[in-house]
């Protein structure tokens, strides 16, 4: 199995390593990490609906687990052995995240702490199948899910706490717009 790409031993043409641009062999990364930040959005927009986004992904996430630690795996037995393991890890990860959707934890639980919650046990099971598949780029991506959950909450706050900065950039916007177009008005009828 190619060790830049888990995936081009899977049916997919890709052009030849020294033709690719470096960043190529990351974009399966880069898209875990994108969809999982996605997930959190699209969480905090329509939680009920979201729970069928999350198990998509915690599937696509375990397939792709087990396309990275293929190579590793020697011989029937191992490739058994990784296929269980990831299926158990990635059920268990999947029921503890469908726990956060039944009715009594959604009226405990805002739709932002939800998110946070999904995105925070989507980055440990992914750290995790990372580990046991022997990939240590998806630990790193893992690593950034995990960091991204802090800063979404961040930056959720802050938008709150920069609300009146906001509004009172775009009161002086238009006071200057105001002002501009009033004298100009006056330069004109001279």
């Amino acid at each position: 199995m190619n060790e830049e790409n888990p995936l081009s031993d899977a049916g997919m043409a890709l052009p030849p390593a020294d033709a690719r641009p470096w960043w190529w062999d990351e974009l399966p990364y880069l898209a875990m990490l994108l969809l999982s930040l996605a997930g959190v959005a699209y969480t905090s927009i329509a939680p009920q609906a979201s729970s069928l986004f999350w198990t998509l992904l915690a599937v696509a996430f375990g397939c792709f687990c087990v396309a990275a630690g293929w190579k590793h795996a020697r011989g029937k037995r191992a490739r058994w052995r990784l296929l269980w393991t990831q299926a158990l890890h990635w059920g268990a990860l999947l029921l503890c995240m469908q726990l956060l959707f039944i009715p009594d934890m959604q009226r405990m639980l805002n739709t932002d702490a939800i998110g946070l919650a999904l995105i925070s046990l989507m980055s440990l099971g992914t750290f995790l199948a990372g580990v046991h598949a022997a990939s240590w780029r998806i630990c790193v991506a893992a690593l950034l899910m995990a960091v991204a959950a802090p800063v979404i909450a961040f930056i959720e706050q802050a938008a709150l706490l920069l609300l009146p900065a906001e509004l009172l950039i775009v009161v002086a916007i238009v006071a200057f717009i105001w002002w501009r177009r009033r004298r100009s008005g006056e330069h004109a009828s001279l």
